[in-house]
């Protein structure tokens, strides 16, 4: 059976809803959802456990450099068209088996956010 974690359900539809916030001329919710997604991005794919302990062990450091997909996304939220670069290419990296989970967690969503 195939399990797919919540956290990368959120973080896949953050990165899917951004962009479609964007392509319908809402950049201010855009970036939002694009800061989390990318922030996701980082904490599904690296232990947080492992990027907290970096941030205490580099002080002087400020700890966005550490996460790498989130460090990309906030200089990319400068134009439309740099964000619209960055979540294509997170939305391609997406894995065709996840797309339809992301789909029904969005639909719900914007169900949930209507009422």
């Amino acid at each position: 059976a195939f399990s797919y974690r919540p956290a990368a359900i959120v973080r896949d539809a953050s990165i899917s809803m951004a962009l479609n916030y964007l392509y319908t001329g809402k950049v201010k919710e855009s970036r939002a959802l694009m800061l989390n997604g990318a922030f996701m991005l980082d904490c599904v794919d690296s232990d947080i456990k492992n990027i907290a302990q970096w941030c205490r062990d580099n002080p002087n450091v400020p700890c966005m450099l550490e996460l790498k997909n989130f460090n990309h996304a906030f200089y990319s939220v400068i134009t439309p068209a740099l964000m619209e670069t960055f979540l294509e290419k997170k939305i391609r990296m997406l894995h065709n088996s996840s797309r339809k989970q992301v789909a029904n967690f969005i639909g719900h969503s914007m169900k949930c956010h209507q009422r």
